[in-house]
């Protein structure tokens, strides 16, 4: 069965290991009349697909497999992917696409806490927060990473876009109203801990703190810290009370030296810099 579609998103290579040894992967989202689908190839596959095949353009795709998408690691809301195999073939084709009518199923933002850990949803808000672009590598790739903080109807939520997506606004995103297509919704980079992904929070107020010591990262929700412990008197977060937030987390406790409580120390003022 021939696919017609056009290129609408290309991600970055990825590389993987298992028993077989290393492996890489491509990804790519279609697009036609009917919606969006993800396409995916690994290893030669990956290789030869990513020389042929380039954003905004339109191809025919013969002999491609269908496979159920895995929840972890989807883009988009089908439920499918679709697979290259050693005997895809494809061209390129004249295909137009309607790029001025995109459908949108906006959820509300306090309406995520109810819906299912890596839901693909529509959302839109203002921002409050942008905390900058950030730059890394991982396996050979550079990436580029953009937080902010958006708000609708009183209902907050951190965002995190990445790549291409944190370069196509280049200025600071405060105050802009903004809306969003095929957002998956999961835990402050995949790091909340435990003690908080059953709380009955509605609005999250999250913040990520590295620690120069031994490079851990933590995310603290401050709004549920506070209206569980009864001893903080209002919404200022105080050293004494960070402290014992870090002894927790990160067993400063048993390491309890010098050195340790200088880093603590940089790290207090980093934070109330951030937080203020």
């Amino acid at each position: 069965r021939k696919i017609r579609a056009e290129i609408t998103c290309e991600y970055p290579k990825r590389t993987f290991l298992n028993t077989h040894g290393t492996g890489e992967i491509s990804n790519w989202d279609l697009s036609d009349a009917s919606g969006f689908i993800t396409l995916v190839a690994f290893n030669l596959n990956s290789h030869t697909m990513s020389n042929k095949l380039k954003k905004n353009k339109a191809y025919e795709f013969t002999n491609l497999n269908i496979r159920l998408a895995s929840d972890a690691f989807k883009t988009l809301p089908h439920q499918f992917q679709l697979l290259c195999t050693n005997g895809t073939n494809v061209k390129e084709i004249d295909f137009p696409v309607d790029h001025q009518h995109v459908c949108y199923k906006f959820v509300h933002l306090n309406q995520v806490n109810t819906i299912p850990m890596h839901s693909i949803i529509d959302v839109q808000g203002r921002v409050l927060r942008d905390f900058g672009i950030s730059t890394g590598e991982r396996n050979d790739n550079i990436w580029s990473r953009r937080d902010i903080h958006i708000d609708q109807d009183g209902s907050h939520f951190s965002m995190t876009l990445w790549n291409s997506q944190a370069r196509l606004v280049d200025r600071n995103m405060v105050g802009l109203n903004i809306k969003f297509k095929s957002v998956k919704v999961s835990w402050f980079d995949d790091e909340l801990i435990i003690l908080y992904q059953h709380s009955n929070v509605i609005e999250r107020s999250l913040y990520e703190l590295m620690t120069p010591v031994n490079q851990v990262k933590a995310c603290i929700d401050f709004e549920y810290y506070i209206d569980n412990n009864l001893d903080i008197k209002n919404s200022h977060i105080g050293p004494i009370c960070l402290l014992n937030i870090f002894y927790f987390l990160l067993n400063f406790l048993d390491h309890n030296n010098q050195h340790n409580n200088d880093q603590i120390a940089h790290i207090l003022q980093q934070f109330l810099i951030l937080e203020a």
